[in-house]
């Protein structure tokens, strides 16, 4: 698993989940009321593995693969009714299927290393006196993650270019459902562009216009508020409209004549708005453009 991503996993149908006498209920973004009075202690809620058997599952794997000796970060979106009544249990296992460590904590931001010798892992939610849950997802990273990249609104730090640092242009930018970029090849149109990333996680339910604006009203630089997908062109109009000095690039896909426009090229036949990747280069040459025309 690189660096550069945070691999996120849900509760998804695959998953071994206790059904017996369980009330589970799902938002449209896969948030998960799990409620059980009658669980005995011990028992596993859910589980993901690493490893599975296509042919009799018929799904992928849910957990990313992960270098040995390598220490990461999990962090688990988590709540229970009573607090710290589910137990997080990380179990690794060598070629032939044995055992060879086992990790037990309560903390749903935890750091652990991948063991030398191990072929998979599995994560279980364990029951230890809970009766209800709120779940969202896990998230995997490596260790060196900085926190605030595991909120679902993660305002990254401006990277400032060597040249003219008057202005900046703000990406927001609609992450894939499984994965977060956290440090994407722009590609060399943006050498000379100081920008900052806004990520805006798949499961967000926020209001990205009150969030943002405190921002924009913040910055003394000359601001532009650039869309990479569709999913944010709406949220970019309407901060524009209530910020007159910032200037707005949106994607083809909204009509809005006081709004810089470029080509979006996501709308192909294969595309899914749970995978999700702006076309930089694009984004990039409406971005040279728009600073040309001052």
């Amino acid at each position: 698993m690189s660096d550069k991503f945070i691999n996120q996993v849900y509760w998804d149908s695959g998953a071994q989940a206790y059904y017996t006498g369980s009330q589970i209920s799902s938002s449209p973004k896969q948030r998960i009321h799990f409620a059980n009075r009658l669980m005995e202690p011990s028992a596993s809620i859910i589980k993901w593995e690493s490893t599975t058997s296509y042919q009799a599952a018929k799904m992928v794997p849910a957990l990313p693969i992960l270098q040995a000796n390598h220490r990461y970060r999990l962090v688990a979106g988590l709540t229970t009714e009573p607090e710290q009544a589910v137990l997080l249990r990380l179990e690794f296992f060598n070629l032939q299927g044995e055992r060879i460590k086992k990790l037990e904590f309560y903390n749903g931001n935890h750091q652990f290393v991948y063991p030398v010798g191990a072929f998979s892992y599995a994560l279980s939610l364990i029951n230890a006196g809970a009766t209800a849950l709120e779940f969202s997802r896990l998230q995997i990273a490596d260790v060196q993650t900085p926190p605030a990249a595991f909120d679902d609104l993660w305002l990254q730090e401006p990277r400032p270019s060597a040249g003219d640092n008057q202005e900046l242009f703000v990406l927001l930018v609609q992450d894939g459902k499984h994965s977060r970029t956290s440090r994407p090849d722009l590609g060399p149109t943006f050498e000379h562009v100081s920008y900052q990333l806004v990520n805006i996680a798949w499961q967000y339910d926020g209001d990205l216009v009150e969030e943002l604006s405190p921002l924009l009203a913040r910055q003394t630089k000359h601001l532009h508020l650039v869309s990479t997908t569709p999913a944010t062109d709406q949220a970019v109009a309407k901060l524009c409209a209530l910020h007159p000095a910032v200037r707005g690039l949106v994607t083809d896909q909204f009509s809005d004549p006081d709004l810089a426009h470029y080509q979006w090229t996501g709308n192909a036949d294969w595309y899914s708005p749970e995978v999700s990747e702006p076309d930089w280069l694009a984004i990039g040459r409406a971005i040279q453009q728009q600073r040309k025309e001052g």
